[in-house]
C-alpha cells in the first residue's frame, strides 16, 4: 500500500513506496520517521534519506497535522491563484497578505494571514483551540498557545470595522468566527 511503512521494514525501504518516481515532482519534500527503534542513527542514514529525520513522539493525529501544515508551507510558494474572502464589509487577500477595510489597507503577517484564513474556512462553527494551533502552528503547546492569543488580539483590532464581524471567545473551548450569513 502507497505511504505506509510495511511490517518488519522500516521507512527508509518503505520510501521509495511513499514517493511515486524520483523525478515526478521535485517540490515534495521527503522525511525518514525514526521511532528510535530498528532505525539506524541519524549520522548512519543515507545521504539522500530525507530532507529531514523526524523523531517520532507523538500520536499519529499530530503527524498527520504536521504533515499537513509542511506541505501547506511548500505549496505556497507555488501557489499562483489568487486566495480572496469577503468578511462582511471587510476584504482580505490572503495572497497578497493584505486586509481592506473602507479602502484603507494594511499589510499582515504571514501567522496572521494563515490564522485569518483558516478562520474564513470555517466561519460561524466552533473551533477547538487545540485544532488551530494544531492547523496553523503544527503543534499544540503553551506557548504557541499565548503566541496566538496575541495574534487573535491584533485581527480583533481589525473586525471592529465591521460590527457584524467578531472573533467570539467560547470559554474553556475555543472560538466561533462570527460573520453575516452569505
Amino acid at each position: 500500500m502507497p505511504g505506509r511503512v510495511r511490517p518488519g521494514t522500516s521507512s527508509l525501504k518503505s520510501r521509495g513506496h511513499i514517493r511515486v518516481a524520483e523525478n515526478s515532482n521535485a517540490a515534495v519534500p521527503s522525511s525518514p520517521i525514526n521511532s528510535r527503534r530498528g532505525m539506524p542513527a541519524p549520522a548512519k542514514l543515507p545521504r539522500r534519506a530525507g530532507d529531514e529525520q523526524v523523531v517520532v513522539q507523538f500520536s499519529m493525529q499530530e503527524l498527520l497535522m504536521r504533515m499537513e501544515v509542511f506541505l501547506r508551507r511548500t505549496r505556497k510558494m507555488h501557489s499562483e491563484k489568487e486566495v480572496m474572502f469577503t468578511i462582511g464589509n471587510l476584504y482580505f487577500s490572503y495572497t497578497d497578505l493584505k486586509m481592506t477595510i473602507d479602502k484603507e489597507v494594511f499589510n499582515l503577517t504571514q501567522k496572521e494571514a494563515d490564522l485569518l484564513k483558516f478562520l474564513c474556512e470555517h466561519t460561524n462553527k466552533i473551533l477547538k483551540r487545540e485544532e488551530v494551533l494544531l492547523n496553523v502552528w503544527g503543534k499544540d503547546d503553551y506557548f504557541l498557545g499565548r503566541s496566538m492569543d496575541v495574534f487573535i488580539t491584533k485581527l480583533r483590532k481589525y473586525f471592529k470595522a465591521d460590527p457584524q464581524v467578531n472573533l467570539e471567545t467560547i470559554h474553556g473551548v475555543g472560538f466561533r468566527f462570527n460573520t453575516p450569513q452569505s
